[in-house]
């Protein structure tokens, strides 16, 4: 994450905080007051360190693009209530909320939180998961949280930051990565690329590859539609539901088609990707 990096709001970054808060993109959402008086009252105190809550500036290669807030669940019963009515809080468990104020699309959004992420796994090292609500109208919210990892855990109502929106909400949960399966991850084992369909062991999906995804994707395709992580496989396919589009494979996979199927989960959604590596 060499590109990314975070320091701590200050009042001197109230003006460009002022500006993010008053677009339209960002004020659809947060619904927040940007004047000197209403930032004093909602981030001088995490400022002066008098509440557990942090405000972090994102900088992406040292230009400040967005911020993101952080703490316990338990910090607040407010939202330890509300997190409670849609799924399981484990104790110590962190929480997000966030805006990009500069340099959206091109995935800005999603590295940004990937990149908070990581971080928070190495500052908070008691904290087994991360929990984020997200109002389910906000669509690219919770999908950039699903590129990063997370997965949604829960569903209900909760009051919405803007009053517009239904107040279903999403519980969207990932787990701090266990020690064996970061070193999973960086494992690499080269194999003979014409077995590599035999010792892909782990299955995503019972689907095969439909006409209408199969149809746009190079002939010499295989048949597979599961991954082992560690292992460098020369093409793979999938076909899976709401499979991120960042899934480990080496080397980064490429997004070649997508469609509707019928999904193996009745909390599933229908729309599947298929993605290839060469």
């Amino acid at each position: 994450m060499g590109a990314w990096d975070f320091r701590r709001l200050t009042r001197d970054d109230f003006p460009l905080l002022s500006e993010w808060l008053s677009q339209p993109e960002v004020e659809r959402w947060w619904m927040h007051e940007w004047s000197e008086e209403a930032l004093e009252r909602d981030f001088g105190p995490s400022i002066d360190g008098s509440e557990p809550n942090e405000d972090w500036i994102a900088l992406h290669h040292g230009y400040p693009v967005g911020l993101v807030q952080r703490s316990l669940v338990a910090d607040y019963e407010e939202n330890l209530r509300d997190f409670r009515l849609l799924g399981n809080v484990p104790k110590g468990t962190a929480t997000l909320d966030y805006l990009l104020g500069e340099a959206r699309g091109q995935g800005t959004g999603s590295a940004m939180l990937a990149a908070i992420v990581e971080r928070t796994w190495r500052d908070l090292p008691e904290s087994p998961a991360i929990l984020v609500s997200v109002v389910a109208a906000n669509t690219a919210s919770w999908r950039a949280l699903e590129e990063v990892g997370f997965r949604r855990v829960g569903a209900g109502a909760c009051a919405p930051e803007n009053p517009i929106d239904d107040p279903l909400h999403y519980l969207m949960r990932m787990d701090r990565p266990s020690k064996d399966a970061a070193a999973d991850s960086r494992a690499s084992r080269p194999v003979d690329p014409t077995s590599c369909a035999d010792s892909l062991a782990v299955e995503l999906s019972p689907h095969r590859l439909p006409g209408s995804l199969a149809g746009s994707l190079p002939h010499e395709r295989t048949p597979a539609h599961s991954l082992r992580p560690e292992v460098a496989c020369p093409m793979v396919w999938l076909s899976a539901p709401r499979i991120p589009l960042h899934t480990p494979i080496l080397p980064i996979p490429t997004l070649w088609g997508g469609g509707r199927l019928d999904p193996p989960g009745v909390d599933e959604g229908p729309e599947h990707w298929a993605k290839g590596v060469r």
